[in-house]
């Protein structure tokens, strides 16, 4: 197990580290204000030039990215929320292969909303969401594929990571810490997503929660959840019930206010627990 901990850490490092490369600039287009929203149409690099803050007028986003191929770098620089129902960054379903790195985003109703398949949302410190800090959701009729979210500080949210209906999505290496419900969910039908080498602790309901996915064939459910440290929670790692065919590795759970590790399907069902750590709900657990 030691073995296999240290190879899934060599290739996470290798995965993001290719991901997160910062990208060259030949000629970035500048943003230096968001008091209306800015609306990014054509492909190519953005880069942010100071402090933004959004106006609470229309639906407070500040940035919306609705063309294809748009690399987003906050240049550690923060974008600051009006509340409410308001987004700072939207990656509309057009919007394939973003890239929004090196930045705060604080304030907001939800922090990032990705709506476009194969992102890259790295290097980013997300707080202060009323919802979700970074939201991955698939529009209607459009399944959402192919995001990676790694290398993310996600914390005092009301969720930290939220994962809707989504397929094969890659959430790793974030520090996911102090929200007010779940710190990492994957729920409705999201399927064959990977959720591993993340820090998650201090959120109040659970570290990482998987819902059913009821409305899948049971081969096209399964995620899986490998090699993260979680506590702090009520339940460091809970699946619900329907959550099946979803493989739990090499987890290191403690410190939870309920139980450690939770599977609420009867023996498990066809959810496979192998060398995790810490207290269980049922013997299934490994």
């Amino acid at each position: 197990m030691r073995r296999r901990s240290w190879l899934l850490a060599l290739a996470l490092a290798a995965l993001v580290s290719a991901w997160a490369a910062p990208p060259l600039y030949a000629a970035a287009n500048l943003i230096t204000s968001c008091t209306k929203t800015v609306q990014i149409t054509s492909p190519g690099a953005y880069l942010i030039g100071n402090d933004l803050r959004a106006s609470s007028a229309g639906f407070g986003i500040c940035i919306m990215i609705l063309a294809p191929d748009v690399v987003l770098d906050l240049n550690g620089h923060t974008i600051r929320g009006p509340g409410g129902f308001s987004e700072g960054i939207t990656i509309a379903l057009a919007a394939t292969n973003a890239r929004v790195v090196n930045g705060s985003i604080t304030g907001f109703g939800t922090g990032l909303v990705d709506g476009g398949s194969r992102a890259l949302l790295s290097g980013l410190d997300v707080s202060g969401s009323k919802g979700a800090g970074i939201e991955v959701v698939s529009i209607p009729n459009h399944v959402l594929s192919d995001t990676v979210v790694a290398r993310n500080h996600v914390h005092d949210n009301d969720v930290g990571i939220l994962l809707l209906d989504v397929l094969r999505v890659q959430v790793l290496a974030n520090t996911v810490t102090d929200n007010g419900g779940d710190g990492i969910a994957l729920v409705l039908t999201s399927a064959q997503n990977q959720v591993a080498g993340n820090t998650v602790q201090g959120n109040r309901r659970h570290g990482i929660f998987v819902g059913a996915g009821t409305s899948l064939p049971l081969h096209e459910r399964g995620n899986r959840i490998e090699g993260n440290t979680v506590s702090g929670s009520q339940e460091a790692i809970d699946l619900a019930p329907g959550a099946v065919q979803t493989t739990v590795v090499g987890n290191a759970a403690s410190g939870d206010s309920s139980v450690d590790l939770a599977d609420d399907n009867p023996g498990c069902d066809a959810n496979r627990w192998v060398g995790n750590r810490g207290s269980v709900s049922q013997p299934c657990i490994h």
